[in-house]
């Protein structure tokens, strides 16, 4: 939606992966990190 920018959803997993549940990690709405995951 408008209200959510991609790269900076992206960027904010990418910078606290360490402490998100991988099943957000490569599932989570509207973006996630499945692709960069395998």
């Amino acid at each position: 939606d408008e209200l959510r920018d991609e790269e900076e959803d992206l960027s904010f997993l990418r910078k606290y992966k360490d402490k998100i549940p991988g099943k957000v990690l490569k599932e989570g709405k509207p973006f996630n990190l499945s692709k960069e995951l395998k």
